[in-house]
């Protein structure tokens, strides 16, 4: 069985909701922020300590949100959540995963811990100002991408729930906040508040954030 590593509130929402959606078995193994012993037991498993981690059926690790998507995206029960490989849907659907993973998830994690970027001795307010402006930014993007007139709803891509709803609903969780999205991007915040509404993923929601 599949093992999930991870911790509430984090990376691993949207994973395990994409694993209840997807009818695909697994067991968690979840964790604090600050227990030390977690972080070293996900070490051995995976040395850059990412959360979400896979841990699959003969000892293969698989980390990387997007990748972990895109891979139960294969899975019997998953194929449903992307669109079809031969439709102009699927290149949306690579391109703003790829999009929200770097433009989105990379920064928050900067401005999460910007220490790591420029020292524990750097004044952090200026690279935390202009990361959530990039952010910010970004989520004007895709707005303005699926805004266009005749755009199909209610998700991201259309009528059918992706696992790009599923992660964007996820990040947006975290920087700049619900009520922001709503604020500044309404057709964004039409498809998550379907996205959430969907049992699993409600389910998964109440459990983390």
């Amino acid at each position: 069985m599949i093992t999930l590593h991870g911790c509430r509130g984090c990376g691993s929402a949207a994973i395990e909701a994409a694993l209840l959606l997807a009818g695909v078995p697994y067991r968690t193994e979840f964790w604090d922020w600050e227990d030390k012993a977690g972080w070293e037991r996900l070490a051995r498993i995976n040395p850059q300590r990412l959360v979400p981690t896979l841990e699959l059926p003969g000892g293969a690790v698989l980390a990387e949100s997007v990748a972990i998507l895109l891979w139960l995206c294969e899975a019997p029960g998953g194929v449903r959540f992307a669109p079809p490989r031969s439709s102009p849907a699927y290149a949306q659907f690579l391109r703003w995963m790829v999009f929200l993973s770097g433009s989105v998830y990379t920064p928050i994690g900067i401005g999460d811990f910007p220490d790591r970027w420029i020292g524990a001795s750097a004044d952090p307010a200026p690279l935390v100002a202009g990361v959530a402006r990039r952010i910010e930014d970004a989520w004007r993007t895709l707005e303005t991408a699926l805004a266009r007139p005749g755009a199909p709803g209610p998700y991201l891509l259309g009528s059918s729930l992706s696992f790009l709803d599923v992660f964007a609903a996820q990040l947006a969780q975290w920087k700049p906040g619900p009520e922001w999205i709503a604020a500044h991007c309404p057709k964004i915040a039409q498809a998550l508040a379907a996205t959430i509404a969907e049992p699993s993923v409600a389910r998964v929601w109440r459990e983390n954030f």
